[in-house]
């Protein structure tokens, strides 16, 4: 796919980005570890309507840590506000994923083994599909403390009784939605009126 922004950091690495925004492009921010050791720390930066169709806005794998604490993404494009693809630590805070109601989308994607995600005071609105979605090849160590976060609007277009395209298989939908006998998370704070869905399997399209 496109790129606006891309970085490969090489083993034993510090990446920053910071104080920063992007707006109306048509490729992703990504970033791609290429080694061991790898921190990356992504702070007050702003991403309007980035990525395209079939891409993420920001994209991040195979890095060590991953450290967002202000990260503000608006979309009427991209199906994914923020993927995470074998991550060993995350840390999501302060933080927010408006996708204005694309068919299917998802504000945040957790997918393959991650060793721990820490997800706080994030806010994430009109998701078609899910709030947050954990994808669990391996095991997902996922802490949510949904007490200093907003959900709003999201699984209200999403795509059932087909394959979502993203991932090759029925998802369900909702704020929260994890597939995977791995990706069981650990949420503390009030949980009213919070959809919450946990599959061990893949839903059959």
């Amino acid at each position: 796919g496109e790129l606006t922004f891309q970085v490969r950091p090489a083993a034993n690495a510090d990446v920053t980005l910071s104080e920063s925004d992007f707006d109306s492009n048509e490729g992703r921010i990504h970033v791609r570890g290429g080694g061991s050791n790898i921190s990356v720390a992504i702070t007050n930066v702003d991403v309007t309507n980035q990525g395209g169709p079939a891409q993420p806005a920001v994209e991040a794998y195979d890095v060590e840590i991953l450290d967002i604490d202000g990260l503000n993404v608006t979309s009427d494009t991209a199906p994914i506000g923020l993927q995470a693809y074998r991550i060993g630590t995350l840390t999501l805070d302060g933080s927010s994923f408006d996708m204005n109601s694309n068919t299917g989308s998802v504000g945040v994607v957790l997918y393959e083994a991650l060793g721990s995600v820490t997800i706080a005071t994030t806010s994430i609105s009109n998701a078609g599909q899910a709030g947050i979605l954990a994808l669990a090849a391996g095991t997902i160590d996922l802490d949510v403390d949904v007490s200093g976060m907003t959900f709003t609007g999201n699984g209200a277009n999403a795509i059932t009784g087909s394959a979502h395209p993203g991932v090759g298989f029925e998802i369900a939908y909702g704020d929260i939605v994890t597939v995977g006998e791995g990706a069981t998370p650990d949420i503390t704070g009030d949980v009213t009126g919070l959809s919450i869905v946990q599959s061990i399997t893949p839903e059959s399209p």
